[in-house]
């Protein structure tokens, strides 16, 4: 039988890489985390907005794609692919506390600049996460680069909001 594509739809910080383990190791799977070679405006763009899914854009059988643009765009591969998903979930409030200083505090912060964010980034996976976030709540990345060494100190006035994000992605996903 012939094993399907799989996509990890779980927002960062929610097992996607330890599922990606398991399906390495248990099943077989070749386990794919980034979407190198990939262009914002050329590839990601087009399968999000309007559901056109580029050439570039291949899903193999038998392998996991976990994070990163593979987490932001399930409802355009539900469309356009064969491919299986899988929703990794924690609860939202133990979520965001990981999220803002794991996502945001470690990785994204890169990204900041005094206004906000940079979201004319080279950087793909700074691009693609923003973008979803902004569709989860928007302005919410923004206002965590503004205030950057508050958030990152521990204030947890954000927290509600990462939590927001967090619910609506596991709607987002539902209804695909």
């Amino acid at each position: 039988a012939r094993c399907p594509p799989v996509i990890g739809t779980g927002l960062p910080k929610t097992g996607t890489r330890s599922l990606a383990h398991y399906m390495q190791q248990a099943l077989g799977y070749e386990t794919y985390k980034f979407a190198g070679g990939l262009d914002f405006e050329r590839d990601f763009i087009p399968l999000v907005v309007e559901g056109r899914r580029r050439d570039r854009v291949v899903l193999k059988n038998k392998t996991f794609y976990d994070d990163y643009p593979w987490y932001a765009a399930p409802c355009a591969f539900a469309k356009t692919t064969t491919a299986r998903f899988v929703i990794m979930e924690r609860n939202c409030s133990a979520w965001a506390e990981s999220a803002i200083h794991q996502l945001f505090c470690r990785w994204l912060r890169g990204g900041c600049v005094r206004d906000g964010f940079n979201s004319s980034t080279a950087r793909f996976g700074y691009q693609v996460t923003y973008y979803h976030f902004e569709r989860l709540a928007s302005g919410l990345i923004d206002d965590a680069c503004r205030s950057q060494r508050d958030v990152c100190g521990g204030d947890a006035r954000l927290a509600p909001r990462f939590v927001a994000a967090c619910e609506a992605h596991s709607r987002l996903v539902r209804d695909c």
